[in-house]
């Protein structure tokens, strides 16, 4: 019997030690007088890899064994496809309900918590997250904020939170009445309006001078403001679109700002005129963030998982390459860089203090959380007080512009002046040299008159004498066309002919014959010394040579004709007389 007595103890010792096992941990006491409190020091987690576990595997021992302790206020965990418990013991005190305030809307995509019933059974679980309906929230708030225990709760609870999604898990998780919970979410609501108000009134006056001056680096500019406000609000747990594509498709719809903001550095800086490289290096980089990232998120080629660390790594060096020109050209003397860079400078440290105070290495508070607030706020104050002194700048160097063309207008009309002076010098000048010319040209003229009248004398004794000899030539080419054998007399010789014959001068020097003595044909082609008239007559001394010695002398063959004409022509032309 004592022995079953001391069995019955030591499995009584066991089953109230894994009960107690929970408790182990820091437990989180609400007073009515305790403010909101930080509990992220006071939390337990475990990293569910495979996200397949349920609340009856998380509670058995061995699973309870490998939660640990977390020491930091703010729980911070990379993108990835796990799922993270969290396990916190919970003792309400303040005879008030208390709530749980999980995270925002961004980081906070599921969240599974599990409360114990009346008979410590953990079953179903309560939801809330951006992927859940939106009045799963036990509190309207842009924090998902989760009621844990009403004001008659007052024992001591074992609660578990599951955190899933593929967002970054950034938790500050509080706890506290419904009164310290509410004034906190009322001061992030102020700060979130005040951004918001700051913003808008930018965009507008930036929209009343982009209609005044129609510049269209303020509309890009405007562009760009809008996408602040929608990006600064969604990340920071105050988005304006609730919807599930606006978290799942985040690398796709926010690449379309990183193209305004390079597009503005561009025309602001002139970053092609003054820095082709760096101009083709940041557009390299833009066309990363706003076209590779989106068509691999739109797509599901890459999950978003899978981009996280790329996507931070080029965007970490965008950012500091947008700061490295600005101080650069600052160093290079350009003025306009300064407002810029101060500008980035912001946004920039801005992001550093927010990721240092998400990791521990600054406290966490209302300051510190709501950094990047301030740091936009101040990013888009001086970019609009830099568009302001680019405008200025502009005012002046069109005034000086301006004054340098009155300047030169002024010299020039001098200039004018003087030149209108000598030149009316040179052209009175000029007048009397001319009058001069015009003598001259006178007495030339009269001249020419003189020799016209003479050459138009002397014109009409030429063309008379023309009439006359082309009258002669017309009558000798008459008498010479007579010698020529006509046509009928070659068709009656001759078989199968053909004649080609052009006088180089109305008249020719050359002529063809046909004779027919004693059943023979004689044909005769002759090319006599000279054209024209001289040339004709040797044609009609050649012809009726050729005729006598064929026709009376009876010479038959070709050289004794050839030999008989030329001593014919010698003796004719009475050559003997000249030797």
């Amino acid at each position: 019997m004592k022995v079953s007595v001391y069995k019955f103890i030591f499995l009584a010792s066991i089953l109230i030690g894994i009960a107690n096992e929970g408790l182990a941990q820091t437990k989180i006491i609400v007073t009515p007088e305790a403010p909101l409190l930080k509990i992220g020091k006071k939390v337990q987690f475990f990293e569910d890899k495979d996200n397949h576990l349920t609340i009856q595997d998380i509670i058995t021992p061995a699973i309870q064994k490998q939660f640990r302790t977390h020491t930091k206020n703010v729980f911070n965990h990379p993108p990835s496809n796990s799922a993270v418990w969290f396990k916190f013991v919970v003792q309400n005190q303040s005879q008030q309900d208390i709530f749980l305030a999980i995270g925002e809307s961004f980081s906070t995509w599921q969240a599974d918590l599990y409360k114990p019933d009346a008979h410590q059974q953990y079953k179903q679980a309560k939801q809330y997250g951006s992927m859940y309906p939106s009045h799963n929230n036990d509190l309207n708030s842009n924090f998902h904020c989760a009621l844990i225990a009403k004001g008659f709760e007052a024992n001591t609870q074992v609660i578990y939170l599951k955190v899933s999604g593929l967002a970054p898990k950034n938790h500050a998780f509080q706890i506290g009445t419904f009164l310290a919970l509410d004034r906190y979410l009322q001061v992030n609501d102020y700060i979130v309006t005040l951004f918001i108000g700051v913003i808008l009134a930018l965009l507008l006056y930036n929209l009343f001078i982009y209609y005044s001056a129609r510049d269209s680096i303020y509309l890009v500019y405007i562009v760009y403001l809008t996408w602040v406000v929608f990006v600064a609000t969604f990340t920071s747990g105050y988005a304006l679109v609730h919807q599930s594509w606006v978290w799942n498709y985040f690398y796709a719809w926010n690449g379309i700002g990183y193209f305004f903001i390079t597009l503005f550095a561009s025309m602001y800086l002139h970053l092609k005129k003054v820095s082709p490289r760096f101009y083709r290096w940041i557009w390299f980089y833009t066309g990363l963030l706003s076209f590779l990232f989106p068509f691999l998120n739109l797509t599901g080629l890459l999950s978003i998982v899978q981009m996280a660390i790329p996507y931070q790594l080029v965007l970490t060096t965008y950012y500091l390459s947008l700061l490295s020109i600005g101080i650069w050209l600052i160093t290079k003397g350009h003025r306009n860089a300064r407002f810029y860079t101060t500008a980035w400078s912001f946004v920039i440290v801005g992001s550093i203090l927010f990721v240092l105070t998400l990791n521990a290495v600054l406290p966490y508070n209302r300051f510190t959380y709501n950094i990047q607030y301030l740091g936009f706020s101040l990013e888009a104050l001086f970019f609009a007080l830099a568009l302001g002194d680019r405008m200025n700048v502009l005012k002046k160097e069109k005034e000086a512009a301006q004054a340098q063309n009155l300047l030169l207008v002024k010299e020039q009309n001098t200039q004018l002046e003087q030149k209108v002076k000598e030149r009316t010098h040179e052209l009175m000048a000029s007048k009397d040299e001319i009058l001069a010319q015009n003598e001259e040209l006178r007495q030339v003229q009269e001249e020419l008159e003189t020799q016209r009248d003479f050459l138009d004398r002397q014109n009409v004794k030429l063309n008379r004498q023309n009439d006359l000899i082309t009258t002669s030539i017309r009558a000798a080419e008459s008498i010479q066309k007579t010698i020529l054998p006509t046509t009928s007399q070659l068709c009656n010789l001759l078989n199968d002919y053909f004649l080609i014959y052009k006088p180089k001068d109305v008249v020719s020097g050359d002529f063809y014959s046909i004779h027919h003595h004693q059943e023979k044909t004689y044909l005769l082609v002759a090319d006599c010394t000279g054209h024209g008239v001289p040339g004709a007559f040797m044609t009609l001394i050649g012809y009726n040579l050729i005729d006598q010695i064929i026709q009376f002398q009876g010479i038959t063959q070709p050289h004794q004709i050839l030999n008989r004409l030329h001593q014919e022509v010698h003796k004719f032309l009475r050559q003997e007389s000249y030797n």
